[in-house]
């Protein structure tokens, strides 16, 4: 299951989104039928605040399964709404969201 990490120093709070997805790069064949396995990987993950976009990260196909990525940021407070939303290069969509609650 995907999710997003909140850990607060002061008042900087450190956001990780990890989204729960299998990569593929396009390079690999299928065991069975020797075709290559079709390129499958999260281009895009988009973090909002509120439903305001805070950070754009724009992805490859050379990331690990289940890419994570962090951002550090001022001014969110309890209560506040994080939502992490994210496109892959065969275009299924995900979302993950949590309440501000450190």
């Amino acid at each position: 299951m995907s999710s997003i990490m909140i850990t607060r120093k002061g008042e900087m709070l450190e956001i990780s989104v990890k989204i729960v997805h299998a990569t593929e790069d396009g390079q690999r064949r299928d065991s069975k039928s020797g075709k290559f396995v079709p390129e499958n990987f999260v281009q895009q993950i988009v973090l909002k605040v509120d439903d305001r976009p805070v950070a754009d990260f724009n992805l490859g196909a050379n990331l690990p399964d289940h890419p994570r990525v962090s951002v550090k940021m001022r001014n969110v407070v309890k209560g506040n709404v994080l939502v992490a939303e994210w496109l892959d290069s065969s275009g299924k969509k995900g979302r993950v969201e949590r309440k501000v609650d450190v």
